[in-house]
Formats: structure tokens, C-alpha cells, sequence
């Protein structure tokens, strides 16, 4: 990732990623995988994620839905197509990439086979769906404006819904089901951060309602004692020069 914002106007980009460059991005490691293991790559026909892999058993279709799309750094913003350019400067064949659906949009019904292996319909229809950040905000309500959500688990998202992406250096945006954008910033360790600290301070002997007691109990401020949660690394490493927050 270093090489190419070495090589490449950042800044210029943004308009058409939407997004900072990030070795979380399927389009780098794809990159990545091209250089270090070209023979896997060459026997690759197609990239898809999970929940596609599942509709294409289902359907016998390929297809990427604009949630998961939006966020390879592969994907045009402003077309919501895969982008050409982008796609060059990578090095990634674009015969590789699915078609972009839209979320509730029909990709194609149970075949036969597969109704018989999982007890679904023949027939049933299958849409493309979304991933599941896109799920997640949709099911709880982050579908209008000034909507926004904290999500825990692993890790931790906050998110703010907008009509169009939000260009900040340190904020990711990303398609939403419903054809508008999620503004939001992710750190890898955040629930993960309580399990490492169970492990490492409790011997994994005190559940995670004691240690949330003991944090309760600590004084505001915790007597000036910090923790910064970037056990596994962090998405944005260092972040392109900050620019004024601003939908684009």
C-alpha cells in the first residue's frame, strides 16, 4: 500500500474511492496475493465474498452487492460500477470482478440441486443482499438522516447515515442497503480489547460482567491512566493529510 500512494494523488483519488487507501481493502490484497503468489492467482475465476459464494451455490449466478463493493477500492462512488481506473492501478483483471447489484435486487431463485442439499424451495428467490455492517444498520433503524449507531463486537464502528460520502481522513464510507452512504471510523480491538484485558489482568478467571463492574467502579478519568486498543493494528495506519470535513 505504501508503494502505490507513493505512486499515485491520494487526494485526487478520493472522489472516485470514497475511501482512504487501507490494507483492509480487498483490492490491495488482491494486489498483494498477485505479487507474492502468482500461481494461486492465475487459478482464480472470480472474487467473491462470502454471502456471495452462498447465492452463487444457490442461484448458480455471480454477483456483489454495493456494500461490500463500495468498500474493495476497486468500486466507482460516483457510477457505483467498478472503476476502470482503479482497477489498473491495482493490477487486478476486471474479468475477475462479479456484476454490482443493488441489495434487494433478484439475482436469481434456488436451483434444483441446491434445494435439494438445503431443504430451501426450488424456485425460492434470492436477492443479493448486503453484508453484514449494511444488515446490521438497516435492521437497527441507521436509514434516514441524522441517524447513527454504535456497534461492539470484535470490533467497534461509529456510524453516521448521509445522502453522499463524507470526506474526512479519518472516516470510511460505505454503501448502504437502502442506496445512501454510511460515514464511519472502525477500530479492529474494541469488544477484543476487554477479552485481552480478561486474559491478561484476570487470568481469564473474572467474567466480563466483573470487569465491566470494575471499570463502572474506576473514578472518572481512571486516575489519568490510558489504554490505546490497537492490539491487531489499526485500518487507516497514517491517514492522508486531514482535509475539512465535507460531503462530496
Amino acid at each position: 500500500m505504501a508503494a502505490f500512494a507513493a505512486a499515485n494523488d491520494l487526494a485526487a483519488l478520493w472522489s472516485l474511492t470514497a475511501n482512504p487507501p487501507t490494507v483492509a481493502w480487498p483490492g490491495f490484497k488482491l494486489q498483494w496475493i498477485t505479487r507474492h503468489q502468482p500461481e494461486a492467482f492465475a487459478r482464480a475465476a472470480t472474487l467473491l465474498m462470502p454471502k456471495d459464494y452462498i447465492n452463487f451455490r444457490l442461484t448458480g449466478r455471480l454477483g456483489m452487492d454495493e456494500s461490500d463493493a463500495s468498500c474493495t477500492y476497486l468500486f466507482d462512488a460516483r457510477t457505483h460500477a467498478w472503476s476502470a481506473l482503479l482497477t489498473q492501478r491495482l493490477g487486478v483483471d476486471p474479468a475477475l470482478l462479479p456484476p454490482v447489484n443493488a441489495a434487494p435486487s433478484l439475482l436469481g431463485t434456488v436451483l434444483p440441486a441446491a434445494a435439494a442439499a438445503t431443504g430451501l424451495l426450488s424456485g425460492t428467490p434470492v436477492a443479493a443482499g448486503a453484508s453484514d455492517f449494511a444488515a446490521t444498520l438497516l435492521g437497527s433503524g441507521v436509514c434516514a438522516d441524522h441517524r447513527g449507531s454504535d456497534i461492539t463486537g470484535t470490533s467497534t464502528l461509529i456510524t453516521a447515515y448521509a445522502t453522499q460520502p463524507v470526506r474526512d481522513s479519518i472516516v470510511t464510507n460505505m454503501r448502504t442497503a437502502d442506496a445512501a452512504w454510511a460515514a464511519f471510523t472502525i477500530l479492529d480491538a474494541g469488544g477484543d480489547a476487554m477479552r485481552w484485558a480478561r486474559r491478561a489482568l484476570h487470568r481469564n478467571e473474572a467474567s466480563y460482567d466483573d470487569i465491566v463492574g470494575l471499570a463502572a467502579a474506576a473514578p472518572a478519568g481512571a486516575d489519568r491512566l490510558l489504554f490505546l486498543p490497537y492490539l491487531n493494528g489499526e485500518r487507516l495506519g497514517a491517514p492522508l493529510t486531514r482535509a475539512r470535513s465535507s460531503s462530496v
